[in-house]
């Protein structure tokens, strides 16, 4: 799900591809990692994506179209755990198909942090400690604010 101009909730495959590349290329250029890449890496990215760019439009069409309400019901059904990490400021997967993804999965364990769509290369370091503690079951040591929606129990974490 995503929300278009007008607030109204749409399909995700909906989304516009052109918002989908703005809404990447803005996040990779604010992410700490992208700012440390040398040139070299970054012509050498263009170079490839634009002698490849029927594969670069395949892949992202493919996340684009792709609907995973599904399988993620079926790991509701199986009660399988899950923890969804997902970053507060994350323009590519918008706050709306992120509850979409948490509705679907019922309620699954929900670690909201700081940062964009690439957070967890941004902050190795956090998305390592938040990833482990979720998966020894422990709390993690940060502040809890309230839940940012009903269906889903939040936990942000500060930086």
């Amino acid at each position: 799900m995503w929300s278009s101009a007008g607030g109204q909730k749409r399909p995700i495959r909906e989304r516009p591809w052109w918002n989908w590349c703005v809404s990447a290329m803005v996040e990779a250029a604010e992410s700490v990692h992208a700012r440390r890449i040398p040139q070299v890496r970054l012509d050498e990215f263009a170079f490839n994506a634009l002698r490849n760019a029927h594969g670069v439009w395949q892949t992202g069409n493919l996340a684009r179209t792709a609907d995973l309400i599904d399988a993620l019901e079926e790991i509701a059904v199986r009660a399988m755990p899950v923890v969804v990490l997902w970053g507060a400021d994350d323009h590519v997967i918008p706050r709306t198909s992120f509850h979409a993804v948490c509705a679907a999965l019922g309620d699954p364990e929900v670690r909201e942090v700081p940062g964009n769509h690439n957070w967890l290369i941004d902050d190795a370091e956090l998305f390592g400690q938040v990833l482990t503690e979720s998966l020894a079951g422990r709390a993690v040591s940060a502040p809890v604010l309230s839940p940012s929606f009903a269906f889903c129990s939040t936990t942000r974490i500060a930086q």
